[in-house]
C-alpha cells in the first residue's frame, strides 16, 4: 500500500562521526571567537599603555623644565667640583645653572672672591676667569652625583647675596 505523509519528519542522525564533527566544529569556532575577542582587548590595552608611557616620556624629555623657583642649589659633580647657583632648567640631559659660583681653596686664590667664615675656601663668581665665560653653566647629567637646594640662611647663600663685583 501506498502511504501519503504530509509531515516530513527527518530523524536526527545518531551521534556518530557526522554529529561529532558538527559539535566539534561549532565548539572550536566558539573558542576561536573568544580568543579573537581576548586578543583584541589585549592589543587595545597594550596600545593604550604604549601611548600613556610614550606621552610621559615625551613630556619629560621635551616639556618638563623643573625649576628651583629662585632658590640657590648646590650641584655636586663626579670630579669633586661643586657649583652653586639657581637652576634655570633641569631636563633629562643637563642641568642649566645661572648666577653661578664655585669654591676655591683660599690658599692659592689669586682672584677676588667672597671668603666664607670659618673655612679655608673662597667663593668665586663664574665669569671672572681668564677666558671670560658667561654666567651660565650647562652641566651634563652624566657628571652629576647629586644636587640639593640650599636654605636661605646657609653661609654659601649669605656669601652669594653679599658678593660685590
Amino acid at each position: 500500500m501506498n502511504e501519503i505523509r504530509f509531515n516530513s519528519f527527518e530523524p536526527k542522525p545518531a551521534l556518530g562521526e557526522e554529529g561529532a564533527q558538527k559539535k566539534e566544529g561549532s565548539g572550536f569556532s566558539a573558542i576561536l571567537s573568544k580568543i579573537k575577542k581576548i586578543l583584541k582587548i589585549i592589543v587595545v590595552l597594550m596600545v593604550m599603555v604604549a601611548i600613556i608611557f610614550g606621552g610621559i616620556y615625551l613630556y619629560n624629555k621635551y616639556f618638563s623644565k623643573v625649576s628651583s623657583g629662585g632658590v640657590y642649589s648646590a650641584v655636586f659633580l663626579s670630579n669633586g667640583q661643586v657649583y652653586f647657583g639657581k637652576i634655570e632648567e633641569n631636563n633629562s640631559k643637563e642641568i642649566i645653572l645661572n648666577n653661578v659660583f664655585y669654591l676655591q681653596n683660599s690658599d692659592n686664590s689669586g682672584t677676588a672672591g667672597q671668603s666664607i667664615q670659618g673655612s679655608k675656601f673662597t667663593l668665586i663668581k663664574l665669569g671672572n676667569e681668564l677666558h671670560g665665560p658667561t654666567d651660565e653653566l650647562f652641566i651634563n647629567k652624566q657628571n652629576v652625583l647629586f644636587y640639593e637646594y640650599l636654605r636661605t640662611d646657609s653661609q654659601v647663600v649669605q656669601s652669594i647675596k653679599n658678593y660685590k663685583l
